[in-house]
């Protein structure tokens, strides 16, 4: 009679334990990841399909600006006046994707373009203008914090809605 209770107590214990095991899943894609110009990356989606792309912005300060997505240029702007680049690649809600661009002019380091760009038929296009959001707060880099502040909350208040 023991032995038998002892086997049922065992099979018992090996499967519940076996049942609350961890089960190894893939992790969920960083919901903000900053890219550097003239970088390649090749870890995140971009367009939505669920399989890792490879994303590049090709930059030369004064000269020229091009983002390439799985080697093809899917987006160019004329960077003529811009010196810096700063770009953030958002996963919103699961599955919404957008690309921030920020670009800064070189004679007084106003920013000149702040864009969510969104992946559309082989396209980078514009989701958001943040720059249309600003609503009078000083667009230099230096700015003061309370506007800083202020322009946070609304841009939550934009990316939440998308």
């Amino acid at each position: 009679m023991k032995k038998t209770l002892l086997k049922y107590f065992t099979v018992a214990l090996i499967t519940i334990s076996t049942i609350s095991m961890p089960l190894t899943v893939k992790a969920a894609q960083k919901s903000n990841i900053s890219i550097r110009p003239n970088v390649a990356y090749s870890k995140y989606d971009i367009t939505g399909d669920g399989k890792a792309d490879k994303i590049r912005i090709n930059f030369k300060s004064e000269s020229y600006l091009n983002i390439e997505v799985n080697g093809k240029k899917s987006f160019s702007l004329n960077a003529q006046n811009i010196y810096l680049v700063n770009a953030d690649l958002y996963t919103l809600n699961g599955n919404k994707h957008f690309l921030k661009l920020k670009c800064q002019d070189i004679d007084n380091d106003h920013i000149d373009y702040d864009k969510l760009l969104t992946y559309k038929s082989g396209k980078l296009v514009s989701a958001v203008n943040l720059m249309s959001h600003r609503k009078g707060a000083f667009n230099a880099r230096h700015s003061n914090p309370y506007a800083v502040n202020a322009r946070r909350s609304r841009f939550y208040s934009i990316y939440h809605n998308l």
